[in-house]
């Protein structure tokens, strides 16, 4: 009987390994990579600000060196007007 128990004692430290199965959940939360977020690339515009500081719905317009006419969005892009 008490052979019983020694094998069966032993078969389970062997099933479930040595550490607690919350340890092993902490272990393996702890090595997931962190995600950091991508700065925004402010872009650099190649243009000649409007002379007269004019804004077409409160945003300075500028021009471009073909002459077309923007302004820098909330996003950061250009839009044409």
């Amino acid at each position: 009987m008490q052979i019983k128990k020694i094998l069966l004692l032993l078969l389970l430290v062997t099933a479930f390994g040595t550490t607690p199965l919350h340890a092993q959940s902490q272990k393996k939360a702890s090595t997931q990579k962190t995600v950091t977020p991508k700065k925004s690339k402010a872009r650099k515009t190649k243009s000649i600000e409007a002379d007269d500081g004019e804004y077409y719905n409160g945003h300075k317009i500028y021009t471009g060196p073909r002459g077309g006419r923007y302004y820098i969005n909330r996003n950061g892009n250009k839009t044409y007007i």
